[in-house]
């Protein structure tokens, strides 16, 4: 009897110890959170409509350069409103006020309302060309849009752009910020000058920031990453991205059209959707 006592007490140890360990396991086993998505998911988007403004103000620059880089006017156009003027030092300044505005050759039914202005020195030609762009009120689909972006020429086709104290303030009251340097270079719609929606960029760099959940965040891209401009989600292109003490991977895939993307976390890896 005290043998069979002893050999099931035994046995009980063995399998309590052996259900502590697997239990340690589950605890520590490597996994992508909601949490993890949403920090990337966030700045996805603030990079997205600040992408979109970059557009905007190529759009409407180099339209304002093929008028005239001496005239000072003003045109209107389905909601857009767009003032150019010819500074005492040199530079233009070109105001946009946007009434429900909805680009008819975009891709991502945004609309805008509120004011951007540019401050435009010298021409796309020039290696001094640089334009500043400022918010008044400004959003996209009802977020509001601040920060202040530079973009400067750095050689033929490549740009530098900088942008400080972005923010953007979601419908539902939460926010995010990032301040980042990226290198734009274009790599499709060369031959069209004045027409943007043919064009397609890589960029290079680094950001950080804060996402809505009040996370701080720091980003590299590893891989130029590929947009088109008329169309709504990056199509290529890889970034390591560090929150809290985790390093992930983010990756836009190998440039086909889609809203995927796909996040890893050490040996684990999830598939995601991009938010509009």
């Amino acid at each position: 009897m005290r043998k069979m006592n002893y050999l099931t007490m035994m046995a009980l140890v063995a399998i309590t110890i052996n259900f502590t360990s697997c239990k340690k396991d589950d605890d520590t086993q490597v996994s992508i959170t909601n949490e993890d998505v949403t920090v990337m998911q966030d700045d996805a988007q603030i990079n997205d409509m600040m992408d979109d403004i970059d557009n905007e103000a190529d759009e409407i620059s180099d339209v304002a350069q093929s008028k005239s880089a001496l005239a000072s006017d003003s045109t209107t156009y389905s909601g857009r409103e767009v003032d150019r003027k010819l500074n005492n030092d040199g530079t233009r300044t070109i105001t946009i006020t946007y009434t429900n505005f909805q680009h008819p050759k975009a891709k991502n039914e945004r609309i805008k309302n509120g004011i951007v202005y540019i401050v435009v020195t010298g021409s796309r030609s020039d290696n001094t060309y640089k334009r500043i762009v400022t918010f008044e009120n400004f959003t996209i689909n009802n977020n509001k849009i601040e920060g202040t972006k530079t973009i400067e020429k750095m050689e033929t086709l490549k740009y530098k752009i900088t942008l400080t104290n972005g923010k953007i303030t979601f419908t539902d009251g939460s926010s995010v910020t990032c301040n980042y340097i990226r290198y734009r270079t274009m790599v499709a719609g060369i031959a069209t000058p004045l027409y943007i929606w043919d064009d397609a960029y890589t960029f290079e760099g680094s950001a950080s920031g804060v996402t809505s959940k009040n996370i701080e965040y720091t980003k590299t891209i590893t891989k130029a990453v590929k947009i088109y401009t008329a169309y709504r989600y990056p199509v290529e292109g890889t970034f390591s991205f560090t929150s809290g003490d985790k390093t992930f991977i983010f990756d836009y895939g190998d440039g086909t059209k889609d809203n995927l993307a796909t996040i890893t976390y050490k040996d684990v890896s999830k598939e995601i959707t991009l938010k509009k």
